[in-house]
């Protein structure tokens, strides 16, 4: 692929699955304002709460097939062999999404104690583990999609389930108020998961074509790859959960509300570019993992115009947020601005690390990808945690800053030393100039 091509499949990706986020946000956009209006910064906690903890219980069993999954389908040729790996995948989705129902069960009173201080709201983490297996299971349906690229099916499949889900979910909230919370998150993962299937088994129907036993001696790759990521996804999962309960214990649950609407508008608007990179990126590099100059110039380009794209996204987003927030939730969450400012410029930085952090799993060093992630979650536990002790919600917003850039700095260091990994001097001086402007609008917005 010469450059202009690969810049143009780079863009074309990015805008397709881009499209597909941003009309998701838009029915998140008023999933959110519902929530915001019928359950307040204390509803929107609550969701939170819940959500970390399932993320934490299923990062730590799912044995993280929907990464390894996506490598070993692609590079799996055709025919009988690669119905085999698909039929393994399954196989071992559904073991790991059993494992992660019983072990939600078996947690239920200590998570409730963690959050609530009482055991007695134990009944509620009862209802929402199957959403666990659930999530298990179209997980490993969409790694095939992925590594088949059947990318529209991915695309379209979230779609239907982000308008269905608001359709369904918010008359529970409106009849049942904060009592509403656990079912419309149980609809959501089934509606997700009938959705997958639909789309899954129509290419590829679910077969019984090898025993158990072989199923098992094929999945011992998926495993020992997604070995690193059960404790990269339980440290991450793990540094969401403890951050959250330090705010709800230091501070109080609208705090955390407040935070959790701060973050997931940092995150969730950056995804329209960045959700390519699974989707795109992801199986290209791997295409190419074993040449180091091809490896470079991808993530190279894919940096370059990551930043492009998300810069004058961000610009945009600082400089209209004191009306973006209250329309987006409520005047209720004001106070969650600054914070979103310094998160906004975290995400620069993160435009240059997601790209960096594939080469490790492109090239199957999972322990490097492993340590990257380690280190940048005790470091996101501490500066956010440290911050918000000092300066309240607008400290959790420093330390996203301080994190992004620390990881950032730490992960070009160590792809270098493993993978000799270079970044180009066009890539530099463009990251400088949008960081520079970014950096304007945010002092004239903060200061003037």
């Amino acid at each position: 692929m010469n450059k202009e091509q690969s810049y143009r499949q780079i863009i074309k990706y990015t805008g397709y699955f881009g499209g597909v986020q941003g009309l998701n946000i838009l029915a998140g956009l008023v999933r959110n304002k519902i929530i915001a209006v019928f359950l307040g910064p204390v509803g929107i906690g609550l969701i939170s709460l819940y959500n970390s903890a399932l993320k934490l219980i299923s990062d730590s069993t799912n044995c993280g097939i929907s990464l390894s999954g996506v490598r070993y389908v692609s590079e799996t040729p055709d025919g009988l062999e690669r119905q085999h790996m698909i039929e393994t995948v399954r196989r071992w989705c559904l073991i790991t999404g059993i494992i992660g129902v019983a072990l939600c069960c078996l947690l239920s009173p200590f998570l409730s104690y963690c959050y609530f201080d009482s055991s007695k709201e134990w009944l509620d983490f009862i209802w929402i583990a199957p959403i666990v297996g659930l999530t298990a299971f179209f997980s490993g349906e969409v790694s095939i999609l992925k590594a088949t690229r059947h990318l529209k099916a991915v695309g379209i499949q979230s779609l239907i389930v982000a308008c269905i889900s608001l359709v369904v979910c918010t008359p529970l909230y409106y009849w049942f108020g904060i009592d509403g919370i656990v079912p419309s998150l149980v609809i959501t993962a089934l509606l997700t998961a009938i959705t997958t299937i639909a789309f899954s088994f129509r290419q590829f129907p679910y077969t019984f074509t090898q025993p158990w036993s072989t199923s098992f001696k094929h999945g011992v790759g998926l495993v020992r790859l997604g070995v690193a990521f059960i404790f990269a996804g339980i440290l991450g999962s793990g540094a969401e959960f403890l951050v959250r309960v330090f705010i709800n214990q230091v501070g109080e649950l609208e705090d955390v509300g407040l935070y959790n609407a701060g973050y997931l508008v940092v995150v969730t608007y950056a995804s329209l570019v960045f959700l390519s990179l699974d989707n795109d990126f992801f199986p290209r590099l791997s295409a190419v993992n074993r040449d180091v100059k091809q490896s470079n110039i991808i993530v190279n380009r894919q940096i370059e115009v990551s930043v492009m794209l998300l810069a004058p996204l961000l610009q945009c987003f600082v400089l209209f947020l004191p009306i973006i927030i209250p329309l987006l939730y409520t005047s209720a969450f004001s106070g969650s601005i600054m914070m979103v400012r310094y998160g906004v410029l975290a995400m620069m930085f993160r435009a240059v690390m997601l790209p960096i952090e594939y080469l490790a799993l492109a090239k199957s060093r999972s322990w490097v990808y492993l340590f990257s992630e380690s280190i940048y979650d005790f470091i996101f536990v501490g500066s956010v945690c440290g911050g918000y002790s000092l300066w309240g919600i607008d400290g959790a917003g420093i330390g996203l800053l301080f994190a992004g850039l620390a990881n950032c700095i730490f992960d070009i260091v160590i792809s270098r030393y493993y993978f000799k990994f270079i970044i180009t001097g066009r890539v530099i001086r463009c990251f400088v100039l949008q960081i520079a402007l970014m950096s304007a609008m945010f002092i004239v917005v903060t200061f003037f």
